[in-house]
């Protein structure tokens, strides 16, 4: 019997049907976006571009990146992707969600990850059933990040 559990203060990160759970800590800021059109804006759509933002620590204007519900970068932001996060590893990139919710003090149990899902790379450590049944992947973005910009190399 699995008795490990999530506990804490997280952020449930929704791309379409694809729903994270990060640690609250690691978010510096939520926004939405105002006034501005999501397809005009400049969006990180691969591995090159990532590690390039990610190594500018000057960056003069916003960069943006988006993931698909497979777990990729997008070669563009979908209209409803009108909420922004930052995170503590790369705050000069804004991460683009359907949704973004605080979730405080959870208590939830934690289902492994089924081991077809598993791999060295992944940024994924678990599942958890959210209040609403949806199920979420419990995801450490740093993790997130590495495996970003090491799992197009690896498939190329």
């Amino acid at each position: 019997m699995n008795t490990q559990r999530l506990r804490g203060d997280y952020v449930l990160l929704r791309a379409d049907s694809l729903r994270l759970v990060v640690c609250q800590e690691d978010i510096i800021s939520i926004k939405h976006l105002k006034d501005r059109k999501v397809a005009d804006l400049h969006c990180l759509s691969n591995r090159g571009q990532l590690l390039s933002a990610m190594n500018d620590n000057d960056n003069q204007q916003p960069v943006f990146a988006a993931l698909s519900d497979k777990l990729a970068l997008t070669d563009s932001i979908a209209r409803n992707r009108y909420v922004v996060t930052t995170h503590k590893k790369n705050a000069d990139i804004c991460w683009c969600w359907s949704e973004v919710q605080l979730l405080n003090h959870v208590d939830m149990p934690l289902a492994p990850m089924p081991a077809l899902l598993c791999s060295a790379l992944t940024p994924i450590n678990a599942v958890v059933t959210l209040a609403s049944g949806k199920q979420a992947f419990v995801c450490d973005f740093e993790q997130l990040l590495n495996y970003l910009t090491q799992s197009e190399s690896e498939s190329a």
